[in-house]
């Protein structure tokens, strides 16, 4: 690629930025941030249906500039983010974030590579094409198009070999869903619709886990896949040995999910907030509404839950790492400045973000 290239595309992204209001200028959000809504409130209005009050909105004041990061590795910008990895191409970008083993996984120019998490040089693991990949432990799990046709593989390796890789679906539509589990491969298909499951060692054909299932979100939680389903207008879930699909709540749209413990999570990209809901629960709760925050960026995309908190990104171009407390409480902004990022992982310790030219971590 030439060097005329490089720089139109990039000019064509410090343009979109511009358009957008991501200054250089950045500083603290207006007013700070206000108080908890309190108890009782409603879900779609900034509270909880079981009591826990959702996060207040921000002060008053004008538009809070966001300042683009550009850090080299090891060095430390606003709200402790720590660079890990940064791309010197300004075509290519990053994509993908995995914390497992202590190494941060992701993909850059066609490639995949990993970080340690404590900071240190980044190793290349193996070609990796473009397309839906997705990590559990130490196995990758990638789609490969086919040459004859535009439909696709779905393969497994070792991240460490590549190479050896295993064929668990042929010729398959390209998902738009991939979900993973330690003994399974979800993904979705479009002609008939459905969700489909095929084990992670390879040997066996896939079957139609959820005929007729069309997801806008999935994970594979505690021995049931959990989707949002655009037909039904659902949180629904099923035994990942297969059953009956169940209907746990309404909702309004879909979005990336998350789970921890009795609860799953996701961010809705409609309305713009960050939803939850508690086994058991005959409704949802909204634990974030982004729509209701001044000056705020309402797009969100990646969520990601630790402990007894909920992680997300929000924004498009100059993105901001947000989080709140599984009970709606505590919402605030952790980090910002992360360019067109849509990678989020987290551990016990630490956060790590995914933008279109750096890995960061954010410690916990």
């Amino acid at each position: 690629m030439s060097m005329q290239t490089a720089a139109a595309a990039a000019g064509a992204v410090l343009v979109a930025l511009a358009l957008l209001g991501c200054g250089s200028d950045g500083g603290d959000p207006p007013g700070g941030t206000g108080g908890d809504a309190g108890a009782g409130g409603a879900p779609g209005e900034g509270g909880s249906a079981d009591g826990g009050g959702g996060a207040g909105a921000q002060g008053g004041g004008g538009r809070w500039e966001c300042e683009i990061l550009d850090l080299q590795p090891g060095e430390v910008g606003p709200g402790g983010a720590v660079a890990l990895f940064r791309t010197d191409d300004a075509v290519e970008s990053i994509e993908g974030s995995v914390l497992s083993g202590g190494y941060v996984y992701f993909s850059a120019d066609y490639q995949l590579l990993r970080v340690p998490v404590a900071g240190g040089a980044a190793e290349t693991l193996g070609d990796l094409p473009s397309g839906r990949h997705a990590i559990v432990g130490d196995t990758l799990v990638w789609t490969e198009a086919l040459s004859s046709q535009r439909n696709v593989r779905l393969l497994a390796a070792p991240v460490t070999s590549l190479s050896a890789s295993t064929v668990l679906a042929e010729d398959i539509l390209p998902p738009a869903m991939l979900a993973l589990d330690a003994t399974n491969a979800y993904y979705d298909q479009g002609d008939p619709q459905a969700i489909w499951k095929v084990a992670l060692a390879g040997g066996s054909a896939p079957e139609a886990l959820v005929p007729s299932g069309h997801p806008l979100g999935m994970i594979s939680h505690d021995g049931a896949l959990y989707w949002l389903d655009f037909q039904t207008k659902q949180l629904e879930r099923v035994p990942r040995e297969g059953g009956t699909r169940e209907p746990l709540a309404k909702v309004f749209f879909g979005g990336p999910m998350a789970a921890a413990g009795e609860s799953v999570f996701w961010t809705d990209t409609s309305l713009h907030t960050v939803n939850r809901w508690r086994d058991g629960a005959a409704a949802i709760d909204v634990l974030h509404d982004i729509e209701r925050v001044p000056n705020a960026d309402p797009e969100p995309s990646s969520i990601a839950v630790s402990g007894d908190t909920v992680y997300w990104l929000q924004g498009f171009g100059c993105v901001e790492l947000w989080q709140v407390k599984t009970d709606g409480t505590g919402a605030r902004r952790t980090a910002s400045g992360f360019l067109l990022a849509d990678g989020l992982a987290v551990d016990e310790g630490h956060v790590v973000v995914v933008g279109r030219e750096a890995v960061y971590r954010v410690d916990r």
